[in-house]
């Protein structure tokens, strides 16, 4: 709170921030936001406080040794220490799509009412 205070509202990382069309992503040097769930671990060191609290090391989460937060603590270290290795892409995905579309879905609802509108037509001619 006395961050808040002594600052007031700060302005959201510029990576952060909504992407427009002249905004950069990625360039591989670490300068545009960074998507975790594309990399090991999905995650990786990223700046997502406002600068000024950034530049001052800020951290406002310290998870006690009680209950669920001391295995907490043991997680935030292991990512801690893997994010000082270089962050590495996950695997380009091969064979078939991890999901099926929507599309696909609809396309064999599609094909079973059809299936029971020929039917039933068949049964009225009889």
């Amino acid at each position: 709170m006395a961050d808040v205070l002594e600052h007031g509202s700060l302005p959201v990382p510029k990576h952060l921030r909504a992407a427009t069309g002249r905004q950069k992503r990625d360039t591989g040097d670490g300068s545009g936001y960074r998507n975790p769930h594309e990399f090991e671990g999905d995650d990786l060191a990223q700046q997502y406080l406002p600068d000024k609290l950034h530049e001052l090391g800020r951290r406002y989460y310290f998870p006690s040794d009680q209950g669920q937060e001391a295995g907490l603590a043991a997680r935030m270290e292991a990512r801690l220490e893997a994010r000082q290795e270089k962050a590495r892409r996950k695997s380009t995905r091969t064979g078939p799509p991890a999901m099926s579309g929507m599309s696909d879905g609809m396309k064999a609802s599609t094909e079973a009412r059809s299936a029971l509108a020929q039917t039933q037509r068949r049964d009225a001619e009889d």
